[in-house]
């Protein structure tokens, strides 16, 4: 009798065709979106909230602000920051970075200290947000962004 873990030899064409399939969906997508803010001038938006309490948000293309912030200099450099990271590393570089970042983080803590680390304690040593945070104290001029400052 046979496992049903056992794979016909006979799928395995149609399995690699599939992954490449799905491998050059995720490469146009990305590509897609790296010209997307390659191209798109950014927009800063104003938001009464965001998901999690937080105070502003870089998205392909678009800051978002709370009023908290609005009209911050740092935070608008902050989030600049992370549209250049997008910028340079393209969407899906900058999503494997993060995946790889909190994943190795959580499993090394886990390994050592047998819990899981706070995600406070993983997002303090994020390159990108080390980086972003950097950029906050600069006093280069900013390039003209669209709806900002806030009118």
């Amino acid at each position: 009798m046979r496992s049903h873990l056992t794979c016909n030899l006979h799928t395995y064409p149609i399995m690699s065709t599939l992954l490449l399939i799905d491998l050059a969906i995720v490469a146009l997508i990305n590509l897609v979106l790296w010209l997307y803010i390659l191209l798109k001038p950014v927009t800063v938006r104003y938001v009464e909230s965001l998901h999690l309490g937080g105070l502003a948000l870089a998205l392909p293309g678009v800051i978002f602000m709370t009023p908290r912030v609005a009209g911050n200099e740092q935070v608008l450099r902050h989030e600049l920051a992370h549209i250049q990271q997008l910028k340079r590393y393209t969407p899906i570089g900058v999503a494997l970075m993060l995946g790889w970042h909190y994943g190795s983080g959580y499993i090394s803590h886990f390994l050592k200290h047998r819990s899981l680390p706070a995600f406070a304690s993983l997002w303090e040593t994020n390159p990108l947000e080390i980086e972003a945070n950097a950029k906050m104290g600069l006093d280069t001029p900013l390039p003209n962004i669209k709806g900002w400052p806030r009118r």
